[in-house]
Parts: C-alpha cells; sequence; structure tokens
C-alpha cells in the first residue's frame, strides 16, 4: 500500500463558511459560553463555602 497515501488539504476557503458563521452567532455564543462557565464555576465553589462556614 505504498502508493495509495492520501493528502488532505483544507485551504481558507473551506474554512471560510465556518468563520463566518461563528462570526454572525458570537453574540449569542459569548453570552451562552459565559453562563455556562459560571455555572460551572458556581458548583465548584458554592460546596467549598459552604464546608468553610459549617
Amino acid at each position: 500500500m505504498e502508493g495509495s497515501s492520501v493528502e488532505a488539504i483544507i485551504s481558507a476557503a473551506d474554512i471560510q463558511p465556518i468563520v463566518d458563521q461563528l462570526l454572525a452567532n458570537v453574540e449569542v455564543i459569548v453570552p451562552v459560553g459565559l453562563v455556562i462557565m459560571s455555572t460551572m464555576i458556581g458548583i465548584s465553589l458554592i460546596p467549598r463555602i459552604l464546608y468553610k462556614f459549617l
């Protein structure tokens, strides 16, 4: 199988639709990401705070 190698070449034109969609939806993605991140941080910090004072 020496002669059957296939090169996958991704050009900027292939990635451009993905970049366009991300930039178009950044107003939605950032707040949702912040809510998810703050929820995860809150879940990890609340038990520590409760154990500290109880």
